[in-house]
């Protein structure tokens, strides 16, 4: 399809297809004025009396017609007259059933224009055909701010592909995390299958590790519980995304990791220098932190010594943090009461008078 331009009266009237064999040419070229016009009832007028959409004017861009007129001006009042006769001229290639989404793009109003003809029609589009940028034309729909648009785009597409790149080297569902997008990684979620699970953006960060920059609890929970296969356990620049909550201290996220990937966690990962998230956990003497992580799915290493051989019972009672030590003798499924530290200690030994008398019995090996 060409790049519509202005109508010229003195042009002369060329077929796109078909025949013109008994046309009317005064009939043809006052529908063409009228499609660029956006006078949708006398365009309709002109159609009941014999002008044909396929045939428009020649210029020297090509053959323009009433299609070309109505989408470079915007008028969808005449597209819904023209596609209820006839939508081989804005199928690509002709005949296809496929819309041609890189033409609409040639207006501004793009997003408008393609919305109307997907509701309007039952053309479907093309995954492999590309708009001008060189993007996908099912990667740009759904990359658009127009709710509806998407969701009409993504049940007319025959296939796409999630892992596809733009010209920046971006696929549509890190677009989606970058700008916090949930309605959009839920469109994503049905090709969430085909998702390469070893997938990294341009800053080398997966999905997870994009998501937790953004320090979204919603978005997190809905990228780790939407694709399933990616690595919750595989380390960043702060180790692994439990790890790297914990830097940060965010139980909200925490909770939304567990909570949606709670079986897939690794417990036993350490960190750079030896520390497992439990150990971090106690270290760092948040107890609404630790309560979230021992009351989830994640089968932790409670037991881990530290270089003097203390486990974080040990930690606990010796900096008196008695909240630490209640939630842990609570919680911590597999906790040892009777480790020994490096000098042979058990946490009820390293026990002072008065936290022994608090915990009595539950501190006893």
């Amino acid at each position: 399809m060409n790049k519509a331009c202005p109508l010229m009266l003195s042009a002369t009237l060329s077929l796109a297809s078909g025949s013109a064999m008994g046309l009317d040419e005064e009939v043809q070229m006052a529908f063409l004025r009228a499609a660029e016009e956006g006078r949708a009832a006398e365009v309709e007028a002109l159609l009941a009396k014999g002008a044909d959409v396929s045939v428009g004017i020649q210029t020297e861009l090509g053959v323009t017609g009433a299609y070309e007129m109505a989408i470079t001006n915007g008028h969808l009042d005449v597209l819904g007259v023209l596609v209820r006769v006839d939508t081989t001229p804005m199928e690509d290639p002709p005949g296809s059933g496929y819309l041609d989404v890189p033409y609409l793009a040639i207006s501004p109003e793009r997003d408008r224009l393609t919305r109307f003809m997907l509701e309007k029609t039952t053309l479907r589009l093309n995954c492999d055909m590309e708009d001008f940028t060189g993007e996908s034309v099912c990667q740009a729909l759904l990359r658009s701010e127009d709710d509806e648009l998407r969701s009409l785009a993504s049940d007319r597409m025959d296939r796409f592909d999630i892992n596809r790149r733009n010209g920046f080297g971006q696929t549509v569902l890190e677009h989606a995390i970058q700008n916090r997008d949930l309605e959009l990684i839920a469109l994503l979620v049905r090709e969430g299958d085909a998702l390469d699970p070893e997938t990294v953006d341009l800053a080398e960060f997966t999905p997870i590790q994009s998501a937790l920059v953004q320090q979204d609890a919603e978005l997190l929970a809905a990228v780790v519980r939407g694709f399933p296969q990616l690595d919750v356990n595989r380390p960043g620049v702060l180790g692994t995304p439990v790890m790297s909550i914990l830097v940060g201290g965010d139980v909200a996220l925490m909770e939304a990791l567990l909570g949606n990937a709670g079986d897939r966690v690794d417990g036993t990962a350490r960190d750079s220098i030896g520390r497992t998230p439990i150990q971090i956990a106690v270290s760092n003497g948040d107890p609404q932190m630790l309560e979230v992580m021992l009351k989830s799915p994640v089968k932790w290493d409670v037991n881990a010594v530290d270089f003097i051989g203390r486990t974080v019972l040990h930690s606990a009672i010796e900096k008196k943090r008695t909240d630490i030590a209640r939630i842990l003798l609570a919680h911590a499924a597999g906790l040892d009461r009777g480790a020994r530290d490096g000098r042979g200690k058990t946490p009820w030994d390293v026990a002072p008078p008065e936290l022994r008398a608090e915990f009595g019995q539950s501190l006893q090996p």
